[in-house]
């Protein structure tokens, strides 16, 4: 997320990993695992809402990813 400036996906600290029923991550194919999982999660709630992920949460500057972990994340 940091070197993507949140368009990728969430950080994956302890919070979001849990939200996400995610184990720790080991290895690279873990890591794209989970951003695939982030990533169609949030495909799948633009579609079922016909809106983006940054117009239903009013903010105009996070990308998608940062959005994602802001809502599953400590805040």
């Amino acid at each position: 997320m940091l070197v993507t400036d949140g368009r990728v996906g969430p950080a994956f600290d302890s919070r979001v990993k849990t939200m996400l029923g995610i184990r720790e991550i080991k290895n690279a194919d873990e890591w794209l695992n989970a951003i695939r999982g982030a990533l169609q999660d949030i495909a799948a709630f633009q579609t079922r809402n016909g809106t983006t992920l940054q117009l239903a949460s009013g903010l105009q500057g996070p990308h998608a990813g940062r959005i994602y972990d802001m809502a599953l994340g400590p805040g």
